[in-house]
């Protein structure tokens, strides 16, 4: 088996009818649909198995998300958090009125999540403690945070558009009817939690080449 990094899914480098089974987990609906259905099926053997599992806009991994980002909005924002650390760090605004940031945010109804908030502010903590050791260092820490915050926040918004309701799920399984994949199974893919309840995770697709 080998890994092979930074693949085009819609432009797969292998001869057609390679493979005996396409797999994807959370991956096709990040790309455009069509292109990559057409591009499973051309190197899917006859017989050969595709099964997918792809976001379900209804799942409980995108449940959150409206929350986390609103948080990180308001840290970002321009008078928010992420602008204090980096005003203090140069020398633009005091020890007290970074607090008084922190303490408006803190007080704030609209925090999602203490999860992420706890983060920031322990790495903002770390960054006042090594200003009084090295200053370099101190601001490489609050760019690389910020950089953290920015790429979780893009990640986060591509969940959420690559994420399919009914209708879209129903034209990706069309799709690949249209290209000769007999469907056998398409549905909601669900989990039980502790209690037995059930938890909604994707859609499950399963078919096989004509």
């Amino acid at each position: 088996m080998r890994f092979l990094p930074e693949m085009d899914i819609c432009d797969l480098p292998f001869a057609p009818n390679s493979f005996d089974v396409v797999t994807s987990q959370f991956g096709l609906e990040y790309a455009p649909v069509t292109m990559a259905c057409h591009a499973a099926v051309r190197v899917l053997k006859r017989r050969g198995t595709i099964q997918l599992l792809m976001h379900h806009q209804g799942s409980e991994i995108l449940r959150p998300t409206t929350a986390i980002l609103s948080e990180m909005a308001r840290l970002l924002e321009d008078k928010g958090v992420m602008a204090g650390i980096k005003s203090y760090l140069a020398d633009k605004i005091d020890l007290d009125r970074l607090e008084t940031i922190a303490q408006l945010y803190l007080q704030a109804d609209t925090i999602g999540t203490k999860n992420l908030s706890g983060q920031i502010f322990s790495g903002i903590n770390q960054i006042v403690a090594k200003m009084k050791i090295d200053m370099d260092q101190a601001r490489t820490l609050a760019a690389n945070m910020e950089t953290r915050l920015l790429a979780d926040q893009s990640r986060i918004r591509l969940l959420r558009e690559a994420a399919l309701d009914t209708d879209q799920a129903h034209q990706i399984a069309q799709t690949l009817r249209d290209l000769g994949i007999r469907i056998n199974i398409f549905k909601p893919f669900t989990i039980e939690d502790e209690e037995a309840e059930k938890i909604l995770i994707g859609w499950h697709l399963c078919g096989v080449k004509e």
